[in-house]
């Protein structure tokens, strides 16, 4: 391969990245680099094989408790010893139930967490106001036990030395308000006077406290975040090597996607909330225990249309689980998962033929652990969007470069692209590309596009010159293509084999590249793009079967 890394003019391997760019090994310049957006926050998998969400501290000020937090009969003294080693706490002394807070609207389903420590009182309470009801969770500092709790989903306390501890409440009440309480006993505030260290606030949305995030005036996302190129692993693979993830607009439908216990259609099923650890390494997967045949769901869906429902799962025991999809509100097993001992994601495609409920079923006995449920209006699954109490909306990848002609192969060259076809189109109302290189307009391109069962490159001078639909493509695939051209000279090369030549093709001048759309970003594929190479010469036919080789 470095023999062709010298004839390349573009090597594009994914590696390196920042928000809005993709960059490539060759050429180092500017020239090299590709443009990249997507107006949201994504997930991908990591290189530890787990799923990476994008994490967001909602609080603001998340350290500095005397700005944009309020007090209430209490007074704050920073320059505290930290649990980290820093003098970064913070001294809240309450006099009669006092508290400081935070107003904000973090959404439906999150978790509150504080780093805390006892003084001249040893419990600490945490409390959120929602507009029907209100969340408490007391924790006990001496002890390190979790104290009474109301209207939470879960709480949990954790040792973090020193006689400090991490506590998170787990709210499912759309707060408005969140406030903190030194605490002289762990079930009530009532009257306290008295003081506790605090440090390092956190809220998101999430069923478990992640890893800090300091804010100021503003909240911090970390992770796949807005116009961040997703570099995607293999699931549950510690030594896979990474692929450009690029994807259509996509959303959720399912408004809590890992709090089953929020869903509003059961029958039959014990379900307990953070029961296991999930795909993305966080002990938040539920358990779905069937005491008899049984259902869950908590989203209608419109009758004719087209649906892909999506779900982790893996079995509790060793036993077999008939446990599935249901469509139609009919609440038996419509598809079902052959579970393992391991996490899987399992897809499910079909057209509503009613408006009604859609979920999980299972026959009695079945006991599982479930994670990141999805419904797409759509005909296959894409990358998982996590939900807390609203449809949540990933937006289209787009990977591209403008004025690249420099870089193309005008009259001779050769176009080498290795990715994995994460969809295969079945139908000839799908038309998805994989790539473009174009002038810009519908006029003159060279194209691979995922079409009716069959991968179609072409080479368009105003009317087709180049046409060819032979390779059949399938979902997982992993394709390495190379198309060679010169005036009356092609040759098509997929997975070390010849599939089509053309003896009469003119060639299109081309200076522009869209990775994984049209060249309008378009009709876009969802793809993992493992490498990208421009030619300025037509590679030989012994070189093309040499780089498509599967063995390469």
């Amino acid at each position: 391969m470095s023999s062709f890394y010298d004839l390349a003019s573009l090597v594009m391997i994914p590696s390196g990245k920042k928000a809005g760019k993709v960059y490539s090994q060759k050429p180092l310049t500017t020239d090299g680099q590709l443009a990249f957006t997507r107006a949201s926050t994504a997930t991908r998998i990591g290189p530890d094989g787990k799923i990476e969400k994008t994490r967001t501290n909602l609080l603001l000020q998340s350290n500095q408790f005397d700005t944009t937090w309020g007090l209430s009969s209490a007074t704050l003294t920073s320059g505290q010893s930290g649990y980290d080693g820093t003098s970064d706490a913070w001294l809240l002394d309450s006099s009669s139930e006092g508290y400081c807070f935070q107003f904000l609207s973090p959404g439906n389903v999150g978790t509150l967490s504080i780093f805390a420590k006892a003084n001249s009182v040893n419990n600490l309470r945490l409390r959120t106001f929602g507009p029907s009801v209100n969340a408490d969770g007391f924790f006990d500092l001496i002890n390190g036990v979790v104290g009474s709790s109301t209207n939470l989903i879960d709480s949990s306390i954790q040792s973090i030395g020193s006689g400090w501890y991490r506590c998170s409440i787990v709210y499912n009440n759309t707060p408005s308000l969140i406030r903190i309480y030194p605490s002289a006993s762990s079930s009530s505030s009532s009257g306290t006077s008295g003081s506790i260290y605090i440090q390092d606030g956190q809220i998101e949305q999430s069923l478990v406290a992640t890893n800090y995030i300091e804010t100021t005036t503003a909240a911090v996302s970390v992770g796949s975040v807005d116009n961040m190129p997703r570099l995607n692993y293999t699931l549950g693979s510690t030594t896979s090597c990474p692929s450009l993830l690029l994807e259509p607009q996509r959303t959720n439908l399912e408004t809590k996607s890992e709090y089953f216990e929020g869903w509003s259609l059961v029958s039959n099923i014990t379900r307990t909330t953070n029961y296991a650890t999930s795909p993305d390494g966080s002990q938040n997967a539920s358990r779905l225990q069937f005491t008899a045949n049984g259902f869950l769901g908590n989203i209608i869906t419109s009758s004719g249309t087209e649906y892909t429902l999506s779900c982790f799962a893996k079995r509790n025991d060793s036993g077999s689980q008939s446990f599935g999809f249901f469509k139609d509100g009919s609440g038996v097993v419509n598809s079902e998962m052959t579970l393992t001992s391991n996490w899987q994601r399992f897809e499910y495609t079909y057209t509503a033929a009613a408006s009604s409920y859609v979920g999980l079923s299972a026959l009695s006995g079945a006991d599982v652990s479930v994670f990141g449920y999805q419904i797409e209006a759509a005909s296959y699954a894409t990358s998982y969007i996590p939900t807390f109490g609203a449809t949540v909306t990933r937006t289209q990848d787009n990977c591209n470069k403008a004025s690249i002609s420099g870089l193309i192969g005008q009259t001779a060259g050769t176009v080498f692209f290795d990715w994995v076809m994460n969809h295969e189109s079945i139908s000839t109302s799908e038309d998805f590309y994989s790539l473009t290189l174009s002038d810009g307009t519908a006029n003159k391109m060279i194209a691979i596009n995922n079409y009716n069962n069959a991968i179609a490159v072409f080479i368009k001078e105003v009317s087709t010159q180049f046409y060819d639909n032979s390779f059949s493509g399938s979902d997982g695939l992993n394709i390495k293509l190379a198309l060679a051209y010169a005036n009356n000279d092609v040759a098509l090369y997929i997975n070390g084999n010849q599939i089509a030549t053309d003896t009469s093709a003119s060639i299109p001048t081309l200076n522009q590249i869209n990775l994984n759309a049209y060249y309008n970003n378009l009709y876009a594929d969802s793809s993992s793009v493992k490498n990208l190479m421009l030619f300025k010469t037509r590679l030989t036919n012994t070189q093309l079967a040499e780089l498509t080789s599967t063995d390469s």
